[in-house]
């Protein structure tokens, strides 16, 4: 079975820190880079003694690296590579890598959400809500429709804020945002229709 590039990158940084005790040509890996891959490697192999056992070393106000240290991840990751030899569903737990939003994107969409919210909100308190329109001077929409285009602009501004939830949640789980988005943006389509339908049959009836 083929390792995944994760992996494959964990091995070499263990090679690597064995190596560089008896080649002193050979860098020998730095502290972050070594947390690094006990963070990944703690996703498939999880607490065991001997992830626990480097984590207590490299946790010490004076780290120590000395060819031991280099022997056990040698040997963590080997268990890691049979972990996802064993059960290749622990593949994409390792290669997995969370959503990152820019911050200027997550600000954008949260500017956004809050101006949506308070527009339709302060619409709806005072019963009169105006769409520009591309040529001419709009619509103003009062009563039931000022209500279902509110609704129409708060499923909007759900949509931008799962985006930056998203951001922030670290779990495999991004299909869940992706569907809850999609939800909302059809169900925010539908009112936002329904406003218009309601608003001229009400104009048509009276």
């Amino acid at each position: 079975m083929a390792k995944s590039p994760n992996l494959q990158e964990l091995e070499a940084l263990a090679n690597r820190f064995k190596r560089s005790f008896t080649n002193a040509a050979i860098p020998i890996p730095t502290d972050a880079e070594i947390v690094d891959a006990l963070g990944s490697l703690k996703k498939v192999v999880g607490d065991n003694p001997l992830y626990t056992e480097i984590s207590q070393a490299m946790s010490q106000e004076k780290v120590v690296l000395s060819p031991q240290l280099a022997e056990s991840l040698t040997t963590l990751v080997a268990e890691a590579n049979a972990a996802v030899s064993a059960d290749p569903g622990k593949r994409r737990v390792l290669e997995y890598q969370p959503n990152q939003i820019p911050v200027r994107e997550r600000w954008s969409n949260f500017i956004f959400a809050s101006a949506l919210l308070a527009y339709g909100g302060i619409s709806a308190r005072i019963d009169d809500l105006y769409i520009p329109g591309r040529r001419g001077d709009g619509v103003h929409l009062h009563g039931a429709p000022v209500w279902v285009m509110f609704g129409a602009m708060a499923c909007a501004a759900l949509v931008l804020l799962l985006t930056i939830v998203d951001h922030y949640d670290r779990r495999d789980n991004e299909r869940h945002y992706q569907q809850a988005a999609a939800a909302f943006k059809t169900a925010g389509w539908t009112l936002f229709g329904l406003a218009f339908l309601i608003d001229m049959i009400s104009r048509f009836l009276s």
